[in-house]
């Protein structure tokens, strides 16, 4: 089964690193984060961010056979220290071969994900969808889809993001 079973190890200088469990190895820093939706071939954790107490994690399969994608934002609680509060979050116009989710970023009250195979502007066009978390409540929407001004058929547009602040980037 690859659904992705992973753990964070969680250290004071706010790193998460996902690793794939191969032998169980326990420790005062290590949280298993996993999906609760988790489905056989997900591959949860296929990318993963991290930003002060909020991390993301994409899957390729999440919503079945064919690789729509998702993310799933997680965050931390500051007085125990757990990882939880998930919210998946899906592009409001998925479709089947998107890989959305392939790559994530978080930044303060935004999240990027890319979804490179996206076909709006063409075959493999591409696109990278930003959100924006509501501060009074929590969750993340406000959903803003993005493709490149001068979008090709193939430019695999969002197969890397990154955000920092309020700047975005994707190749």
């Amino acid at each position: 089964n690859d659904a992705g079973t992973y753990y964070a190890n969680i250290y004071s200088s706010n790193t998460l690193a996902l690793v794939k469990r191969q032998v169980p190895l326990f420790s005062d820093d290590e949280q298993k984060i996993q999906s609760s939706t988790i489905q056989a071939g997900d591959k949860f954790g296929t990318s993963v961010f991290i930003d002060g107490n909020y991390a993301i994690v994409g899957t390729k399969d999440s919503t079945g056979n064919a690789p729509k994608g998702a993310a799933y934002i997680y965050k931390r609680n500051t007085t125990t220290g757990v990882w939880g509060d998930e919210q998946k979050i899906e592009a409001s116009d998925k479709q089947a071969g998107d890989n959305f989710g392939d790559s994530v970023s978080i930044s303060g009250n935004y999240a990027i994900m890319g979804a490179w195979c996206e076909d709006t502007g063409g075959s493999g066009a591409g696109s990278i969808y930003i959100y924006k978390r509501n501060v009074s409540t929590g969750e993340w929407g406000d959903e803003q889809k993005i493709q490149s001004n001068d979008i090709q058929p193939g430019d695999l547009f969002g197969n890397n993001v990154s955000i920092s602040g309020d700047y975005g980037i994707s190749r």
